[in-house]
């Protein structure tokens, strides 16, 4: 039997956060939003950050924080957790104080996740930033996605868009458009995964065609979108 193809296992899609358990592979050079936790299982994992290279033997974790830039490479299977800290429902959570020893890697999509948010650490926001994320959330798909712009959100936030755009920025740590993009990129996913094709997951998350879906997807993900086509998908009130 040869062995498995890259990036082919089980992608378990919950409210703001993604399990992925299966072979790895390759991930090149990309930079998203969640706070990344990466379980080395049956082979080892190398993160390069522009700090170094770090190796995640077999049995070990590794966490990346939300925003570092890196590069992915895993030798065999490997349990992949990628949480909001700004998820949908109102969750509001900071990175990690460490990397959790002890993820239940066997454990449902479900447990794995709140393994890791019950370790974060919690963060207020201002009822403004935090009227925009929400209202980013509500318009994110279909017909309402053009709704997702930022002088809308600043009117749900009562609040300028320049002024709305200096506040989230300090706030959250990435621009609103760039937040709005990494909401439009899971709306995409959540389409394909339920078996909607390229070009209909861009229209229906607000990007301009499948080419630029695929531009996003690689700089935030460091894998063609196509990649999801080969995992099996599961999809729990997302989002």
């Amino acid at each position: 039997m040869g062995r498995p193809e890259p990036w082919s296992g089980g992608l378990d899609l919950l409210p703001g956060a993604v399990v992925y358990r299966g072979p790895g592979g390759v991930a090149h050079w990309h930079q998203h939003l969640a706070i990344q936790v990466i379980v080395a299982s049956g082979g080892p994992c190398e993160v390069e950050t522009s700090d170094g290279l770090t190796e995640v033997p077999v049995g070990e974790t590794l966490m990346v924080p939300s925003g570092q830039r890196h590069r992915l490479s895993c030798q065999g299977e490997l349990t992949l957790l990628l949480v909001e800290p700004y998820g949908p429902r109102g969750r509001r959570v900071g990175g990690l104080p460490t990397a959790p020893a002890d993820v239940p890697v066997s454990g449902t999509p479900a447990d794995v996740v709140e393994a890791i948010i019950g370790r974060a650490k919690p963060v207020d926001l201002s009822p403004a930033v935090d009227a925009a994320l929400r209202h980013l959330d509500e318009h994110a798909s279909g017909p309402d996605a053009s709704l997702a712009s930022l002088s809308r959100a600043a009117r749900a936030a009562h609040l300028s868009p320049s002024r709305l755009t200096h506040r989230f920025t300090a706030e959250v740590g990435i621009p609103f458009r760039r937040y709005a993009l990494w909401v439009r990129l899971r709306t995409a996913v959540e389409a394909i995964a339920r078996g909607a094709g390229l070009a209909d997951a861009a229209a229906h998350s607000g990007f301009s065609d499948g080419a630029h879906l695929s531009r996003v997807f690689r700089r935030n993900v460091g894998l063609p979108p196509s990649q999801l086509l080969r995992m099996t998908t599961s999809v729990d009130n997302w989002p």
